[in-house]
């Protein structure tokens, strides 16, 4: 059996979420988002942070865009506390050496 090498790529991914909610308890979170998608935003997910369960429906990589539809949706949901959070991460890849 031969040793095969990796090569590890890291990637730093920086998306600005639409948070509707936070929540001190997953359950709650998870609750949120079952809404959410029944009602069409299947994107909802949660978004762990500073020991808060935050409810995103949707998430982009350009700030504008995000500001633009957090407005879009504050008016579409009748909800005036949502806000955009920054949410930066790295993400590593493996690949077999050639």
């Amino acid at each position: 059996q031969q040793g095969t090498e990796q090569n590890i790529k890291k990637t730093n991914t920086r998306s600005y979420h639409i948070i509707v909610a936070s929540h001190p308890r997953e359950n709650l979170a998870e609750k949120d988002v079952t809404q959410l998608k029944a009602k069409g935003f299947p994107e909802a997910q949660i978004i762990t942070k500073d020991q808060r369960y935050r409810v995103s429906i949707a998430n982009y990589t350009d700030k504008q865009e995000a500001t633009k539809q957090r407005d879009l949706l504050a008016t579409q949901l009748g909800q005036s506390d949502i806000w955009i959070m920054l949410y930066a991460y790295m993400i590593a890849t493996t690949a077999a050496a050639p």
